[in-house]
């Protein structure tokens, strides 16, 4: 019995399940992040040690992030041309590159903090502890990251969609023991530095199961020599995450903080909050991104043109319905989560009308996510970084008069505007490479899978920024 054309498959998976295995974990996360959010708001509200535990650890997770991610998706791609022998060289070489670096960074945090901190006396305290409770995070949390990308070569998606979710909600755990012992921000610090060794510890343990401890052992000049080469993109990636993600939260918290006592945790409130949705598009982002690597690879450029297109039009429609119910319900969403005898009147109305700004955030986050897996995958890595100048130029440009016209929401606001505008760029910068039209994203989502299909084309390079 003769059966039709199949279209070309790139990875074991689907990227529905892919998808919905990431976004399961990203929900686990985030009801870990709301919890922690919550215990805080409870425990220490509007006061100065929750703004000392949102600045205490923003550093820390940015690096992580940061160092982590950009080794990972630097080292995918070249891991997708080489054979197995060589994949397992290469990623040896990128864990203790990683390692090196973020413990180097991490030191010379540390020591920038013992000088600056006694100086500032950040939210009225000279004490080095809390951020020393705090730094761990830089290195557990980006050697995470990093050990995610083998796992993803090797098609194993259920601890690199998991670790994050592990990490926040053994912290959260760890946070109530502590805080029910009559622990402060020191003790806090200690529980989510241990949700991310915890989190680490597990993604090390899958990678053992699956015969692939060698990772781990010394690497050869060879493989250190294929990393080091990789330094423009892993740069890019890195000026890109320095100038966007948590860098940009450090950047707003500094801004907020002369606005008084509970500014910062105000905005990290409803921040914390509105970035829930961005789940969603985490989980579309992480499910094209297996199969659109490996097609990049193949020199397959309709395949990814189909997978680019119908991604971002479920990515557009989850944001406008998420974005939406943001913006209706900011007040409702407000009062219900933050109603706390711990957290001032006004600073409840802050939270409400950040929220509200936030909603317009939201689109900039979800282009940004899916721009940035789509640059990774198609190795435009220097995209990571003008999507991201973009953004930062938009808001350094307008951030001052709104924060001294509208307070703290301005900041909020100031930050969407910014944030939609670099997403929007970096999409459209994507489109262009693919030679993909704006009307072939609104009306024409299947069209090239089914040519695909029908009539697979001659692969054609696609070229790279």
């Amino acid at each position: 019995m003769e059966t039709g054309p199949q279209p070309q498959i790139f990875a074991e998976r689907s990227a529905s399940f892919i998808g919905l295995l990431l976004l399961a974990g990203r929900l686990l996360e985030r009801a870990g992040a709301f919890g922690q959010v919550l215990l805080i708001a409870v425990v220490l509200g509007s006061t100065t040690g929750a703004d000392l535990y949102f600045i205490a650890s923003i550093v820390p997770l940015a690096l992580g992030n940061v160092i982590g991610e950009a080794l990972a998706t630097s080292t995918l791609p070249r891991a997708a041309r080489k054979g197995d022998a060589e994949v397992t060289r290469i990623f040896s070489a990128g864990f203790w590159i990683a390692t090196a670096l973020l413990g180097a960074l991490t030191a010379v945090y540390l020591a920038a903090v013992a000088v600056l901190v006694p100086r500032t006396v950040p939210a009225g305290t000279t004490s080095l502890l809390p951020w020393i409770a705090f730094a761990p995070i830089g290195v557990l949390f980006g050697l995470g990251t990093y050990c995610a990308a083998p796992l993803l070569h090797y098609e194993r998606y259920v601890w690199p969609a998991l670790r994050s979710a592990t990490a926040t909600i053994v912290g959260l755990m760890l946070t109530a023991v502590a805080v029910a012992l009559g622990g402060g921000v020191v003790w806090i610090g200690l529980s989510v530095s241990t949700g991310y060794g915890v989190a680490l510890l597990l993604l090390v343990a899958e990678l053992a199961s699956i015969g692939r401890i060698s990772l781990f052992a010394l690497p050869s000049r060879w493989a250190l020599r294929e990393v080091v080469l990789l330094w423009p993109k892993v740069a890019a990636s890195v000026s890109g995450g320095v100038i966007g993600g948590q860098a940009f939260v450090l950047i707003e918290r500094l801004l907020t903080a002369p606005l008084g006592v509970g500014a910062v945790a105000s905005i990290s409130y409803a921040r914390g909050v509105a970035f829930t949705p961005s789940a969603l598009g985490q989980a579309i982002g992480a499910g094209v991104y297996p199969s659109i690597l490996r097609a990049h690879a193949a020199d397959a450029a309709d395949y990814v043109r189909a997978k680019f297109v119908s991604g971002l039009r479920l990515t557009l429609f989850v944001t406008l319905v998420a974005g939406a119910f943001l913006a209706v319900y900011s007040q409702e969403i407000a009062e219900a989560l933050f109603d706390r005898d711990a957290v001032t009147q006004s600073s409840l109305v802050a939270v409400q009308q950040c929220l509200a700004a936030f909603s317009l955030a939201l689109l900039g986050w979800m282009l940004t996510i899916y721009s940035s897996r789509m640059f990774g995958a198609l190795n435009l890595f220097r995209g990571l970084l003008l999507q991201e100048l973009v953004a930062l130029i938009a808001y350094v440009g307008i951030v001052f008069p709104l924060r001294d016209a509208l307070g703290i929401p301005g900041v909020a606001l100031a930050y969407a505007i910014g944030q939609v505008l670099g997403g929007v760029a970096g999409t459209s910068l994507i489109a262009q490479r693919l030679r993909v039209s704006f009307g072939v994203i609104v009306t024409d989502a299947g069209g090239y899978m089914t040519r695909i299909v029908e009539k697979p084309s001659t692969p054609v390079a696609l070229k790279p920024l």
